[in-house]
């Protein structure tokens, strides 16, 4: 029975009904953020400033940005043509196609303005008392280029995340020590993109983060540097009455490539440098008070042999690839098989989301399933797989009051000690050390919960805590306990010029080692251009 529940969570990965784009949050490295500082710093997108976007610790979900810009076409109305501002606005239109539908706000890749002029933005945050480290300056820019009426080249360049990896780290890094967190590359964006009408391509790099955790994602998560890599998405609705009743869904699929160190002692299946990356999801796109997506992804040293890969859920790929595998019934579409399992990890994700009213309270569930066991049909299983999921539970509150001016967030996450692990260290679910799925690592429960309050028009904070626990005292793995607190505010003098204030404590508890007591007290000053 387990495993023919398993194989039908994969089929309807492939072909089935699945739901919910809107719940998910735009991950901190996204060109969005970049753009909309842009247009707020120059007072464009109303109750917004620059601020807002840039004090690196307020991410957003993808349906909050979708009412920036569903307020913002208000504003600006029909008759405005300003070429320069309308480049950022198709680029951020174009990303929230899905979400601006959701909130019934027409949008057609294929009619907007084709407005050529490019669009530049930056700004440069002076970090003027810092402890430990005090002088150091956040610069970021981002730029995109309209081509043609339905395509648009998009660039950003940012240390912004070094500077929330590094001694005092987010929320969502708690597992991994901190002389790890550095090394994010300049470029954070670099990407093509074109809408057309039987599928949208976008082809560079580009960030990478399914699902509404604000610890982070299960499946993929935003802490590892972009992944240069070709996603393919469509939007469409089924025919006939199943249709009418699940509504709008979208189709997702991605194939990525990266390289890593060598692994000495890695099994001779698994060796080199070069790994790939592939995911896909179906959800929904409805306004109806459920939301759900499935989800897959796979980490190889080499590409699955068939091109019914692109078709067949990866699932299959597990097992069904391989010459110790002696029940190989889609052999036939296999040109070589591989020696054995070890140079391929796969994962499967499953989301469901309620909102429970009109101003968006969110109820969500991420279920994660690492290295499922394939069922007898499609082949045996050539190392015996312990139990690896992970779970995750919350609750989202984008108007906490009935002013607007208070939101809040709890989050609960389990994650079994050898989820995200592998036989085979090259196919682990990381990225040179970085994890690509829940940062927190294996081996934990961690509770979180933040709470932003908007004192004034340009006064605003937030707080936020957060616990992690071993849940297997005995085990290796080395990850830590963790407590966690952190302040944060921002005053805006103008919408392009905002002053921050930021402390972060931190106490670590290493198996073995003593416990380590962490803090960080810093002031800023950001300037937009």
């Amino acid at each position: 029975m387990k495993n023919l529940l398993l194989a039908t969570l994969s089929l309807l990965v492939s072909i089935g009904a699945a739901f919910a784009a809107p719940t998910d949050i735009v991950p901190r490295g996204d060109i969005a953020y970049d753009l909309l500082a842009g247009l707020a710093a120059q007072g464009r997108l109303p109750g917004y400033t620059m601020g807002d976007f840039t004090r690196g610790d307020r991410l957003y979900t993808r349906l909050e940005i979708a009412r920036m810009l569903a307020a913002l076409t208000d504003v600006r109305g029909a008759g405005d043509t300003e070429a320069h501002f309308a480049a950022a606005e198709r680029v951020l239109r174009s990303q929230f196609t899905p979400e601006l539908q959701f909130l019934g706000v027409a949008v057609s890749p294929n009619t907007m303005t084709p407005a050529q002029v490019p669009y530049v933005t930056g700004s440069a945050k002076l970090r003027l008392l810092t402890n430990p480290t005090a002088g150091t300056a956040t610069l970021r820019a981002a730029g995109t280029v309209p081509i043609g009426r339905d395509a648009y080249a998009a660039i950003s360049l940012n240390n912004v995340r070094n500077e929330w990896n590094t001694l005092a780290m987010s929320g969502a890094s708690t597992a991994i020590r901190p002389s790890q967190r550095s090394g994010y590359p300049l470029i954070e964006n670099a990407y093509l993109r074109v809408n057309g009408r039987a599928l949208d391509v976008s082809a560079g790099l580009m960030p990478l983060r399914w699902g509404p955790g604000a610890t982070g994602a299960l499946l993929f998560s935003d802490e590892a540097a972009n992944v240069g890599q070709v996603k393919a998405e469509k939007g469409f609705v089924l025919p006939g009455t199943l249709g009418k009743r699940i509504g709008r869904l979208r189709f997702t699929q991605f194939l990525g490539s990266f390289e890593e160190k060598a692994v000495a002692d890695a099994n001779p299946n698994a060796t080199g440098r070069r790994r790939y990356l592939s995911g896909r999801r179906l959800e929904t796109e409805t306004t109806n008070r459920w939301q759900f997506s499935l989800g897959e992804g796979f980490k190889s040293t080499r590409l699955p042999d068939p091109l019914f890969s692109v078709i067949l859920p990866f699932y299959v790929y597990q097992n069904n690839w391989t010459t110790n595998n002696r029940r190989r019934p889609l052999s036939f579409l296999v040109s070589h098989s591989q020696r054995d399992s070890l140079w391929f990890n796969y994962l499967a994700d499953a989301n469901v989301g309620y909102r429970l009213d009109k101003k968006g309270t969110l109820l969500y569930f991420d279920l994660n399933l690492d290295d499922v066991k394939a069922p007898a049909e499609t082949g045996d299983a050539i190392i015996p797989i312990r139990r690896k999921i992970a779970q995750q539970f919350g609750a989202y509150f984008p108007e906490f009051d009935r002013q607007g001016r208070l939101s809040a967030r709890i989050e609960y996450t389990h994650v079994d000690q050898f989820t995200y692990t592998h036989t085979s260290s090259p196919v682990a679910w990381s990225k040179e050390d970085f994890p690509l799925g829940f940062p927190g690592g294996p081996n934990g429960q961690i509770y979180f919960g933040r709470l932003d309050v908007v004192m004034t028009e340009k006064l605003s904070g937030a707080i936020e805590g957060e616990t992690r626990q071993r849940v297997h005292t005995d085990s290796d793995s080395g990850e830590p306990n963790v407590n966690r607190v952190g302040l944060y505010a921002t005053y805006s003098f103008r919408p392009n010029i905002a002053f921050g204030a930021r402390y972060e404590y931190r106490r670590y508890s290493y198996v073995g080692s003593p416990t380590q007591n962490l803090s960080r007290l810093e002031a800023n000053a950001t300037i937009g251009f």
